[in-house]
């Protein structure tokens, strides 16, 4: 979004600190006859994910006027923006409400299920300035905006004012932008605008997700598991809010993933803590991800409906209208319940508990590996993850069981989770060979595994709405036929997991990653 309407041979300065509209006209009347319009007052509405993604990514979405403009933080004084759309109503939600094809492909890269928010509201107000020459012709065009935040006034303003030449009067408007310079303005650039906007937004320096806690080789394990281990826990406290407030499902699946980042790291690094701690510290994290369990499995459905509808044939996918209203009436509940719970005396109780029993941990008698350097540890962990699951991997056939292919997803997730905990540590081309190897494979056993879940789960559904008479003769056929088309999938997808494994086992991927020097430090 261009905070003023840029012509292409506008030249926009800006007003230095102290340097109000008032002191600027008067300067201006001493040498030129001026004519000053109207103030004409705007509203601008900065939209972005209550995370900041698009920031971030380097994007500013904004409305104004019933418009919607997309632009690049480093562009945003520029003629035109990426793009734009009509945009009356309410704000949409999903990026994929938006009516711009362009709009929505770019920002779905970026926001992909996250929703949308009006972070920000400043007021801008514009005022024209005609400079006439001794013959009363107008020469030069100023336009002055002073821009402002509402909610904190005029404390923190940004003073603009855009130099517009006329036709035939180049060298007039040349020697303004001159006299300008002389009196303390200075040409504004996209940098100083986004610069002020993050200001008046009080955006993080780092986004929540990406806060790293740095590695040191020759740290103690205990030390750099009780960091990681807080850094971990202290994001997923960071998404109570949007869970509580339902904003999106990302929320929910981040704090999930948080808590499972926590017991993996907990549960691989045996010997940091006494064990009986270790057990206590698995089973709060567990009881956390739980509660929370039914509720991700709606959103997963829910997701999913559009692929659901498209597997089945026109005439047999009605009866899927029933059972998504289920779900979505079952959602609402499950929502509601899990936002009471982390309202709760209770949630809060175990919080506090969780947190006197991290102290506690800190401070319990060195254990088997408490002392040792995390580089020591990380290494044998990361070596004995891969050595597990190239084993089991390479066991794999035509005959396996779905079990041990389920088993085998669960050690790929080990693998990769203690891969992103130690990788600084580790020599980072191998480890990213690794990672890029390894996320092929866990996607197509992930894929596996979901397709066999939800048959399960679907036969469940139905059986119980058959039990309760509330099985419509359409219900039972889509479900049916929808899990018949679950069951094809996960046959033609066995043979993709038993290729993707082959592949992964035989790799020689990963004997170079080994650890750092001990003087070395890393972010992880």
């Amino acid at each position: 979004m261009s905070l003023l309407t840029k012509g292409p041979r506008d030249t926009i300065l800006q007003l230095p600190a102290a340097f109000d509209r008032e002191r600027l006209l008067g300067r201006l009347q001493v040498r030129n006859t001026i004519r000053a319009g109207e103030c004409e007052e705007s509203e601008t509405e900065f939209c972005d994910t209550l995370d900041g993604d698009l920031w971030f990514a380097g994007w500013v979405l904004s409305r104004s006027n019933e418009t919607m403009q997309l632009s690049r933080l480093d562009q945003l004084l520029v003629e035109k923006p990426e793009a734009s759309c009509e945009c009356a109503g309410p704000l949409p939600s999903f990026c994929w409400e938006l009516p711009a094809p362009a709009m929505r492909e770019t920002l779905q890269k970026v926001l992909k299920l996250r929703a949308l928010r009006p972070l920000l509201t400043v007021n801008t107000d514009t005022q024209s300035i005609d400079i006439k020459n001794v013959d009363g012709k107008t020469v030069v065009r100023l336009k002055l905006q002073s821009v402002f935040s509402p909610v904190k006034q005029r404390q923190l303003s940004l003073e603009l004012c855009s130099v517009q030449p006329l036709r035939g009067y180049d060298n007039e408007a040349q020697q303004m932008i001159e006299h300008l310079l002389s009196l303390g303005l200075y040409e504004a650039d996209s940098r100083a605008v986004s610069r002020y906007l993050g200001e008046l937004a009080e955006v993080a320096e780092v986004h929540p997700a990406k806060q790293s806690v740095v590695l040191e080789a020759e740290r103690t394990s205990r030390e750099t598991v009780s960091m990681l281990v807080r850094n971990f826990w202290s994001f997923a406290r960071t998404r109570e809010g949007g869970v509580i407030e339902d904003v999106d499902t990302e929320f929910l699946h981040e704090y999930r993933v948080a808590l499972r980042r926590v017991r993996s790291l907990i549960a691989q690094s045996k010997g940091v803590y006494p064990a009986e701690i270790t057990m206590q510290l698995k089973a709060v994290f567990g009881k956390f991800a739980r509660i929370t369990n039914r509720l991700r499995d709606l959103d997963v459905y829910l997701l999913a409906e559009d692929a659901y509808r498209r597997s089945l044939p026109v005439g047999l996918a009605g009866g899927l209208d029933q059972m998504f209203a289920d779900f979505r009436d079952e959602r609402t509940r499950e929502c509601n319940r899990v936002a009471e719970w982390l309202r709760s005396d209770d949630y809060r109780g175990a919080v506090r508990d969780l947190d006197t029993l991290l102290k506690k941990a800190d401070r319990s008698p060195a254990s088997k590996h408490a002392r040792t350097p995390i580089a020591t540890l990380a290494d044998k962990i990361v070596r004995n993850r891969h050595a597990k699951i190239v084993r089991q991997g390479t066991a794999v056939n035509s005959s396996t069981p779905d079990d041990n292919i389920h088993e085998l997803r669960i050690e790929g997730k080990k693998l990769r989770y203690s891969l992103e905990f130690f990788g600084p540590l580790l020599d980072t081309v191998a480890v990213s060979m690794t990672i890029k190897r390894l996320k092929k494979l866990q996607d197509s056993l992930g894929d596996f595994n979901d397709i066999c879940v939800q048959q399960v789960s679907l036969a469940e559904y139905l059986q119980e709405k058959q039990q309760a008479d509330g099985a419509s003769p359409e219900l039972i056929a889509s479900v049916g036929g929808l899990i018949g088309a679950l069951y094809q999938r996960q046959l033609d997808q066995r043979s993709t997991v038993e290729e993707q494994i082959k592949m992964f086992c035989s790799a020689d991927h990963f004997n170079e990653a080994v650890a750092v020097e001990p003087t070395q430090k890393r972010a992880a």
